[in-house]
């Protein structure tokens, strides 16, 4: 059966990812619960109101106020925004001793996109993500009155999505942010796409430089489910795959990949999978996928 190993660094069976994942999730801070005084509830009401109180602490200046289960409502220099825990929360459920990094994590990130005055985004830097099909949808709630979504549908279920590349943050965007650049949402996409090209070839050429046989995994960028974007960048991997190559995009910063025509193949891809799924903070789709030149099909 094919291992799992991580492009570009030493073999590793695939037992290992379990630890790999802890590691990417946990930092140094899971090993030291003395240091931590204050644990996260693990209850949704609470679980509010702790991160409002994280908010409060790292915004003192900004208005928080709970809306309903895993909902915050922030006016700070950004303006009014919405902030959704549940994805938090979500990881938190799933891995409740890397809970409270987790949180800090995101009040950090959030607090400094929050804390900032918008002053709108230039055509470079348009970004493109991939997102399933239960995100759009929550996407669409959250957006309604705003401006239209600026996203195509793409295989199995997932979306591309227009984003702007922010330094703490991945901002998504709708239509009505697009006015200033004269951009349509399907200009705005090719934009974004064409922003990304070189630094989603990279991945696949260090991949290509790097994955002899077994489930090779892509990570470390908070873009690298993108990847999914761009089938055509593919190609040179899957020739050297004999054609029969297999991905999946278990979460939104791991990317699966190996040979379909080694022996066990689906078996490890679906394991893996499962794997990064159950430790991830943002799963995404069990879904593995064959490429062809025309694009993804899904696999029973």
């Amino acid at each position: 059966m094919p291992s799992l190993i991580r492009a570009g660094s030493p073999w590793r069976s695939r037992g290992r990812l379990l630890l790999g994942i802890l590691a990417s999730i946990c930092g140094a801070g899971c090993g030291n619960r003395s240091a931590i005084a204050v644990e996260p509830p693990l209850q949704a009401g609470a679980f509010t109101a702790y991160v409002a109180q994280q908010f409060h602490k790292a915004l003192p200046q900004a208005k928080i106020q709970i809306t309903g289960p895993l909902t915050l409502e922030v006016e700070a220099a950004s303006g009014a925004s919405t902030a959704h825990l549940d994805t938090t929360f979500s990881a938190c459920l799933r891995n409740p001793n890397a809970c409270n990094l987790l949180v800090t994590t995101h009040v950090a990130q959030m607090s400094a996109v929050y804390g900032t005055a918008d002053h709108g985004f230039a055509a470079a830097d348009l970004r493109v993500v991939v997102r399933p099909g239960g995100y759009m949808d929550q996407y669409r709630q959250v957006i309604a009155g705003k401006g239209a979504p600026v996203a195509a549908p793409l295989a199995g279920g997932f979306w591309m999505i227009g984003a702007a590349d922010r330094p703490t943050a991945i901002e998504m965007i709708n239509s009505s942010a697009l006015t200033s650049l004269g951009l349509s949402p399907e200009e705005a996409l090719m934009v974004g796409k064409r922003n990304m090209l070189h630094s989603m070839s990279d991945h696949l050429t260090h991949a290509l430089e790097h994955h002899r046989t077994g489930v090779g995994m892509l990570e470390n960028d908070p873009y690298i489910s993108s990847l999914f974007a761009f089938p055509e960048l593919w190609a040179p991997l899957a020739k050297v795959a004999g054609g029969s190559l297999l991905v999946s995009v278990p979460a939104s910063n791991v990317v699966l990949f190996c040979n379909g025509d080694e022996a066990g193949a689906n078996e490890a891809m679906k394991q893996a999978v499962q794997e990064v799924m159950s430790h991830a903070e943002r799963p995404f789709s069990p879904t593995v996928f064959r490429w062809s030149a025309d694009g993804w099909t899904a696999q029973p």
